[in-house]
């Protein structure tokens, strides 16, 4: 699994120019790594910029076929990576439930058993566990609406806006950074507890739903 990515957004700022904002993402940290404003004929230039990223998308529909020739499998949705976020904070909250319950009543079949005979067998003691605290992650979040978003969270002080007709891709990316840094919180919270194991346990630096294009672009030039 990767653990380097890099998702660029794409947004038509006006007929003629074509806006691009990068954030790069590892294990140790999420941040915006480089941002373009090229013409909107120029496809060889914003094909170079795109080479190896993960692509969102920004603002009303437009025809991005020219641009994104060769790409467009590297396309993805804010949606998915809300759904996998939130799908998997619910699901280790299941998990961490299943592993507390278990382990009393293991503790308590082990305690069952006379004093004596418990000295032949594997000591059994009982966990005293937290409950993680995963990221409040929304039902629904498109990225058009990343500015309602980050203000709900107290977040959007720190956009930094310019003014100069970027705003909109700037408090996208800004979301999309955040949104990331949630994820990866979250990841922590998950995979260094003790009641996840083995395979469950790896770590990674975005959704799998938006890795695995990365893993299959790789796949396909190997």
């Amino acid at each position: 699994m990767q653990d380097y990515a890099s998702v660029v957004l794409i947004e038509l700022i006006n007929e003629k120019e074509i806006a691009l904002w990068a954030v790069s993402v590892n294990s140790t940290s999420v941040e915006l790594s480089g941002a373009w404003v090229i013409p909107a004929e120029d496809s060889d230039v914003c094909k170079q910029i795109i080479s190896g990223r993960l692509i969102l998308l920004v603002g009303k529909s437009w025809h991005a076929d020219e641009v994104l020739t060769g790409n467009t499998g590297l396309i993805v949705e804010l949606s998915d990576f809300i759904r996998e976020a939130k799908g998997e904070a619910e699901s280790a909250l299941v998990t961490f439930n299943e592993f507390v319950l278990e382990n009393e009543r293991k503790y308590k079949e082990y305690m069952a058993i006379e004093k004596n005979s418990r000295k032949l067998l594997p000591k059994i003691s009982r966990k005293k566990l937290v409950t993680p605290v995963f990221f409040d992650w929304p039902e629904k979040l498109t990225i058009d609406q990343s500015e309602k978003y980050l203000k709900s969270k107290g977040k959007f002080g720190s956009v930094g806006l310019s003014g100069n007709g970027l705003d909109h891709i700037l408090t996208a990316t800004r979301c999309v950074q955040f949104l990331i840094s949630m994820w990866q919180a979250d990841e922590v919270e998950r995979r260094t507890k003790v009641y996840i194991e083995g395979d469950a346990a790896e770590v990674t630096v975005l959704p799998k739903v938006w890795l695995n294009k990365l893993n299959e672009l790789t796949d396909s030039h190997s």
